[in-house]
This record gives C-alpha cells, structure tokens and sequence, in this order.
C-alpha cells in the first residue's frame, strides 16, 4: 500500500452517505416543516361543531361534499374526531357527512399538502385532493344511501 493512494483513504460508512445524501433535502423542506407545524398547531383540534351542524345537516344535499370540504384542510386526526361523532349525531348532522368529514380530514390537511408541494407540482398535488375529496363524498354518499 501507497501513502496517497485511494485505497487508503477511509470511505464514509453507508449512514454518512445517507446523511450526506438527505441533508441538503432535509435543510431545503425545514422552513416548510417549520410553517406547516405552526398551521397545525393554530388549528388543532378546531372542529366548528355548531357552523358544521349548520352546513352539515341531514336536511341539507350538499352536506356531504360540504362536510368532506371542510374535512380536507383540517388538521385533526382521525381519532379526535371519533368522539364528535356523537355530538355531531345529535345536533342533526347526516352520518354521510360525518364519514365524508372523517375521511376528508384522515385523507389530507393543510399542513400536509405544503410539504408536498415542496415535493411534487400541482397537477400531482391536484390528483391527490381530488382523490381524497372523492373517496370522501362517495363514501359519505354511500353510507347515506344505505344506513341513511
């Protein structure tokens, strides 16, 4: 062996490739990150029960579409929803919307679709919406047609 071959120098272990790798990406979307946190802790946990009764009633035929509207952006997990469910129920809100709701609001958040935007373009991101916001009336029109 030489002194100043290549063969003597140490090659970085596969985690410092790794980190070599995602740390330019990482340091890029942080800013992102930083933002989309901030948006979900303001509005964490901000359901509007009483606006949502409104919009949302059984009464109402765009309730569903409406409910999966109001879902999307919404940055609440799915498990915080589930004991509004009753609530919902009982202020007359149709079961179709509170699924479309549900959905809507598992499916996507604001928080999230800023960081994808850092990742993808719009027409992907529009895909994605769109998919989410279907899945959410169709299944909240479903459940209406059947149990409603």
């Amino acid at each position: 062996m030489f002194c100043c071959s290549k063969a003597a120098e140490k090659q970085p272990s596969k985690w410092q490739k790794a980190w070599l790798e995602t740390k330019p990406l990482f340091l890029s979307m942080l800013p992102y990150m930083v933002i989309a946190m901030l948006i979900g802790a303001l509005v964490h946990g901000f359901v509007p029960t009483d606006f949502f009764a409104k919009v949302a009633n059984a009464d109402n035929p765009a309730a569903v579409p409406t409910a999966a509207l109001i879902g999307i952006p919404l940055y609440v997990r799915v498990t915080a929803l589930l004991p509004l469910v009753g609530p919902f129920a009982a202020k007359g809100v149709s079961m179709g919307a509170i699924i479309a709701l549900v959905i809507g609001s598992g499916g996507a958040s604001l928080p999230e679709v800023i960081l994808l935007k850092r990742l993808f373009y719009w027409p992907l991101i529009i895909a994605f919406l769109s998919v989410i916001f279907s899945t959410a009336v169709i299944g909240g029109l479903t459940f209406n047609q059947f149990f409603g």
